[in-house]
């Protein structure tokens, strides 16, 4: 743990002394979220991960920027994609960040989901957190242990039964349009 804690201690030193002040130079006043996500950028390393498609037709939109607006939408706790691409149009500062200088660049809802499809399918978030954990815990050994520990609803002894209803009785009504069956 003291490795990990001095790495994080030693990045935090430099964003704080080195990055952030350049940010703000460049980009303008930055808030809280904002700055989380510098972090969060400069932690995971994401870029060597994207796959860069080449081929016919249209060149395809820049994955290393659609994947740095998933961990924006992770980070600034934004729930569907429309919101985030709402929030790229409106956030210079976020969208910059993300990789784009003008609104107009932002792809369109599709292109996003298309992206989060092919992220999931070759895996890219596993392979950023297996990365993470390579390159922050290498040198140490983690064990860990897992206990359950909700509380479950029980009785000590059984409760008693409920008794069956009695079925009730059945009052005779006698038939006054037939006369009664002689007895014999």
């Amino acid at each position: 743990m003291d490795s990990l804690t001095h790495l994080l201690g030693t990045f935090g030193q430099i964003l704080q002394s080195q990055l952030f002040p350049r940010l703000r130079e460049e980009l303008g006043e930055m808030s809280e979220h904002h700055e989380q996500f510098v972090r969060a950028l400069a932690l995971l390393e994401m870029e060597g991960f994207v796959a860069v498609r080449h081929g016919r037709g249209r060149p395809a939109h820049d994955r290393a920027k659609v994947a740095r607006a998933f961990l924006a939408k992770a980070v600034f706790h934004i729930p569907h994609t429309r919101a985030l691409l709402d929030r790229l149009a409106h956030d210079t500062v976020l969208r910059r960040l993300c990789g784009w200088e003008t609104a107009a660049q932002i792809p369109d809802e599709t292109v996003f989901s298309r992206a989060f499809a092919e992220f999931a399918h070759s895996e890219f978030p596993q392979r950023v957190h297996a990365a993470l954990v390579q390159r922050t815990q290498s040198e140490r050994l983690v064990g860990h242990i897992l206990r359950d520990a909700t509380a479950i609803e029980v009785r000590e002894k059984p409760g008693p039964k409920p008794k069956p209803a009695a079925p009730a009785a059945r009052a005779r009504i006698a038939r006054q349009d037939r006369p009664s069956a002689p007895s014999r």
